[in-house]
């Protein structure tokens, strides 16, 4: 007599799940349009990209330090926007905001 087949494994859930995600600047630009992806466990992903396409502001949103303009980011089902009112700014203890912002504006040339 064979044994029973195995039950079969549930689907896998994505660890990460953004979900139409958007980023529009004040002066207009507009560098990350309906961004969609989802990230499983094991999963090695690359963000590639020309100068300005948005590769920073999707990473920065990622993980918090940024707003999207719209759209969702969930990291183990839970959507992270309700959090970013609530956590601590990443850097606080560390260097103020405004040092930090200050840094990342500068030009290469200054």
């Amino acid at each position: 007599m064979t044994p029973p087949p195995p039950a079969p494994m549930p689907a896998a859930k994505p660890l990460l799940v953004v979900r139409n995600l958007v980023k529009a600047f004040p002066n207009g630009a507009n560098v990350l349009n309906d961004v969609s992806l989802d990230v499983f466990a094991g999963d090695v992903f690359t963000v590639l990209g020309g100068s300005g396409c948005g590769k920073s502001t999707l990473l920065n949103i990622l993980i918090g330090v940024d707003e999207p303009t719209s759209g969702t980011v969930h990291v183990l089902g839970q959507n992270i926007s309700p959090l970013r009112k609530t956590w601590p700014y990443p850097f606080n203890s560390i260097i103020p905001r405004s040092r930090v912002t200050a840094i990342f504006s500068r030009t290469p040339c200054s």
